[in-house]
């Protein structure tokens, strides 16, 4: 049996020799190298994918060549299922590709660019994998020291029993393929633990609110069936709220374990789109939730969650509601916001797209767009009256948004602390980052660096990159930021004895002193040289002053893209 020891071990070396070295740190979102890039992913996911039994993926791969267009190189797909290691190859007698256990080069071929393009379809049985995808300019067969990859994990749930639902169906069918149910109402209330739902495509118009919970080995999974959207449509729904709920929607998890929503579509709901409330190990994966005239989606009162990969459109589009977008409020804790897209808020008072609040805590929000918020921001820290602690925020997406791309705020007398900020790409909002949103409470360790802010404050003498304005924040660090509005960069607090400012880039002078913008310490003052910034292409060009100028005391472990630093 051939065992992970030596391809671990040469990873390892890979890592060792491509770590981030501790004087020479890039400034901004994005990471300079001349050596190829490489991205794998899975479904648009690139580290870690949940997923049950014989689901349908698609693995993409995208190359930069960068400077070694046209080198010879080794290319590598590998998998590893516990101690096997597995090589996709090609036999050029059949005329078709398969896996080859060991360690095996795929193909030999001078290096080029090529776009994000599907690779492979993937449907696996239930345990746990690893993918690498990498090059290697030694073009020998071998592995060796100048390899460069991405990985990704795939968790696979097991199943025990598969029913189908169809709109075509009969509630007194066995649930099978060739006889689904017809109401979602008869398969939330028979699913057990273990239990897949595939709802074949159609309309549906009623309520989902699931009546069991599943458990750590088994969860409840509701889904499209393969190939097909399932819609629960909400126009003339009678919704009913669920015991202890704050308010009604179209799907609602009320005080439920481990129960997974994965590819529906939700839209018209004449309260929210989907509700989690007072639960625990949920997964909302890949739905999309369109006009609702309240949240698209809210997780409150709830732990040990992951909200991935969903699309919340017109969200929050009925008039004089003040919701959010996404809304995770009342005590959520160990939580994961990822890969979601925001957009296109709706009415006349929809609030910010998405919000951790009311004593939230615990939370990664990462890989996720928001973009076209017409009244409010993209994304709202709120502690409320409480305390919204541990929050990191990296690797996002935020732009034109009507107020901030992030703000940070205790409304009411909160506490905000222990906060994150890093390698998030945020233009075109009136303010990119905004401490306080005019508002006073304290606020405790918040780290703002690598982030690049690009026309923010377009026109707007008080719109800018960075906005401190919070005078009981304490502990605050702006660091490796590279800032390139027209107007204000970094206006700073009334006391700025509580601050650190330094290795930051500007793209030119303060426009005024009224504003109370500053520099800080050992900052460039130059344009940063994007790769084209009218096409919002925010990487480095060769020779950007940014380049290796920043502070290796607070620094990513990879970029905006997921390039080692």
């Amino acid at each position: 049996m051939k065992t992970m020891k030596p391809f671990h071990l040469l990873f390892l070396c890979f890592i060792f020799l491509h770590s981030p070295v501790t004087w020479a740190v890039d400034i901004g979102a994005h990471h300079y190298t001349p050596l190829p890039t490489l991205q794998m992913d899975v479904d648009g996911r690139y580290e870690r994918i949940q997923g049950y039994a014989f689901q349908n993926f698609t693995l993409n791969v995208k190359v930069e060549a960068n400077t070694q267009s046209g080198v010879p190189v080794d290319w590598w797909l590998v998998a590893q299922v516990g101690e096997l290691l597995f090589s996709y190859q090609f036999d050029t007698q059949l005329q078709q590709f398969y896996w080859r256990e060991g360690v095996h080069a795929l193909a030999q071929t001078p290096l080029q660019s090529f776009p994000r393009t599907p690779l492979i379809p993937l449907s696996l049985p239930a345990g746990d994998f690893r993918l690498y995808f990498g090059l290697d300019t030694e073009a020998d067969g071998q592995l060796s020291g100048s390899l460069r990859f991405s990985t990704l994990e795939m968790n696979i749930q097991a199943l025990q029993r598969i029913f189908y639902v169809s709109p075509q169906g009969d509630d007194n069918h066995p649930g099978t393929l060739a006889q689904p149910w017809r109401s979602p109402e008869k398969a939330a209330q028979t699913a057990q633990a273990g239990d897949l739902i595939l709802f074949r495509g159609g309309t549906y118009r009623s309520q989902l609110t699931p009546v069991n919970s599943g458990n750590a080995a088994y969860p409840i999974i509701f889904a499209s069936h393969p190939g097909e959207t399932a819609v629960f449509n909400g126009n003339s729904v009678n919704l009913v709220k669920g015991p202890g709920a704050p308010f009604s929607s179209l799907i609602l998890v009320n005080n439920l374990s481990h129960i997974w929503l994965m590819g529906l579509k939700v839209q018209g709901s004449q309260d929210a789109g989907i509700l989690v409330y007072n639960s625990n190990n949920i997964l909302l994966q890949d739905n999309y939730v369109y006009d609702s005239h309240d949240a698209g989606i809210a997780v409150w009162r709830s732990q040990n969650f992951s909200v991935d990969g969903n699309e919340v459109q017109l969200a929050n589009n009925g008039s004089g509601t003040e919701q959010e977008n996404i809304s995770i409020g009342e005590d959520a804790q160990d939580f994961e916001i990822r890969y979601n897209k925001i957009h296109e808020g709706g009415g006349v008072r929809g609030h910010n797209a998405l919000s951790i609040k009311d004593g939230s805590r615990n939370g990664l929000i990462h890989h996720n767009e928001i973009t076209d918020i017409p009244n409010n921001s993209c994304l709202y820290l709120d502690a409320w009256n409480a305390l919204v602690d541990n929050i990191s925020i990296y690797q996002n997406r935020l732009h034109d948004c009507h107020y901030h791309g992030i703000a940070l705020a205790g409304e009411r007398g909160g506490t905000v602390s222990n906060i994150s900020i890093y390698n998030n790409l945020i233009y075109q909002n009136n303010y990119g980052l905004h401490l306080g949103n005019g508002y006073t409470s304290p606020m405790e360790n918040i780290q703002i660096y690598n982030n690049t802010f690009y026309d923010n404050g377009p026109g707007n003498v008080y719109g800018g990159s960075i906005v401190l304005r919070n005078s009981e924040a304490n502990q605050v660090v702006v660091r490796n930021n590279l800032m390139a509005s027209d107007d204000v960069q970094l206006q700073k607090l009334r006391d700025a004895s509580r601050l650190t400012v330094e290795h930051n880039l500007f793209s030119h002078e303060d426009k005024t002193s009224s504003n109370g913008e500053m520099h800080g310490d050992n900052f460039i003052l130059a344009d940063p040289l994007f790769v084209n910034a009218n096409q919002l292409d925010l990487r480095l060009q060769a020779g950007s002053p940014a380049i290796a100028q920043g502070s290796a005391a607070t620094v990513p472990v990879d970029d905006f893209d997921g390039q080692v630093r």
